[in-house]
């Protein structure tokens, strides 16, 4: 098991990942976020990175960022053809 910091809450109730266990939840994005849940189970909270995918099918492959959401190429191809 990795030795760490315990983190604590700040007063807007945030969390701080410390830096040495940030790579376990992959590489940030261009604005340098990585987009998590968060699930409370019991006294635990488990954080889990949340991988992008299509608003319309879920799929996570060949996504196109449009107005802050993400549409994979078939349901475009399938609206382009309705």
């Amino acid at each position: 098991m990795m030795k760490t910091k315990k983190p604590c809450l700040d007063s807007f109730g945030r969390v701080g990942i410390p830096r040495n266990l940030r790579p376990i939840l992959g590489e940030a994005d261009e604005s340098g976020k990585i987009e998590v849940s968060v699930t409370a189970v019991g006294d635990k909270l488990i954080i889990e990175r949340v991988a992008p995918q299509c608003i319309l099918c879920s799929s996570e492959n060949d996504l196109v960022e449009f107005k802050d959401t993400n549409i994979c190429k078939s349901c475009i191809e399938k609206i382009k053809n309705m």
